[in-house]
């Protein structure tokens, strides 16, 4: 069963029409040791920042080539670990908007 933070997560991730009209060009960002996926239509309309989210699961387990060929199903795959605003021009996380943990 999906926490209530997952499920909002998805919701908002899942609504059409947000951000910018052209299609995602990065999948996910680093920030440090941290991988974070882009969250599908959440660009900014001026493309410049997104949300992104940490998945919760031991990094070395992410199956990162199934964002690429099937990202529905990395989507229903993984949770929520953390949810970041994320600047796309400098490749970098701006900041944290909250965690699951703990």
């Amino acid at each position: 069963m999906r926490s209530p933070f997952s499920l909002a997560i998805l919701l908002l991730f899942g609504l059409p029409g947000l951000g910018s009209a052209q299609a995602e060009q990065q999948l996910w960002i680093e920030s440090g040791s941290e991988k974070a996926v882009v969250a599908r239509h959440s660009k900014s309309p001026d493309g410049r920042h997104a949300l992104a989210w940490v998945v919760e699961a031991d990094p070395a387990t992410i199956d990162w080539a199934l964002l690429t060929r099937d990202p529905d199903s990395f989507y229903e795959k993984y949770e929520v670990r953390e949810l970041w605003i994320v600047d796309l021009t400098q490749n970098r996380k701006l900041c944290s908007l909250g965690s699951s943990i703990g």
